[in-house]
């Protein structure tokens, strides 16, 4: 068990990990920028008095469904990437667009399902992308990843 604890991390083990602290960071940046710009207004949201972007969302939501997908399709080609990230995409837009008509959670100001279908789209393939360097990098320098 001490053996266990006390077992340096080695990052090139965990891409995982690596991804979602990744998208978290990527995410907030993206996030905050959308809402400072007033396309989207989160009236209810998590620390609303730190943040003014869905936290939840964000920082815990959207990492874990970019580490989903890139489980699914790790042994894929790249059209099939390409599909899953549509198909992830769309249902997200389809739960954000219905939350959006129906609860004062969300409020578009300029902005439109589209946005969020082709954003999404670009975030899932863009931590495919991310993964793949990652793994090259762990290779190139001597770890196994």
């Amino acid at each position: 068990m001490r053996q266990w604890l006390c077992r340096p991390l080695n990052s090139c083990r965990r891409p995982g990990t690596a991804l979602f602290f990744f998208k978290s960071n990527l995410n907030l940046i993206l996030g905050s920028i959308v809402v400072e710009k007033g396309m989207i207004i989160y009236p209810v949201r998590l620390l609303g008095y730190l943040f003014d972007t869905n936290l939840l969302f964000e920082i815990l939501v959207l990492p874990t469904l970019c580490v989903l997908y890139n489980q699914v399709t790790l042994r894929r080609g790249l059209w099939p990437a390409f599909y899953y990230a549509l198909l992830f995409s769309a249902g997200i837009t389809a739960l954000e667009y219905l939350i959006e008509l129906y609860t004062d959670l969300i409020e578009y100001i300029s902005w439109s399902w589209f946005f969020t279908l082709t954003s999404l789209t670009g975030v899932f393939i863009l931590s495919r992308v991310f993964l793949v360097f990652f793994r090259w990098g762990c290779r190139r320098f001597g770890r196994t990843a």
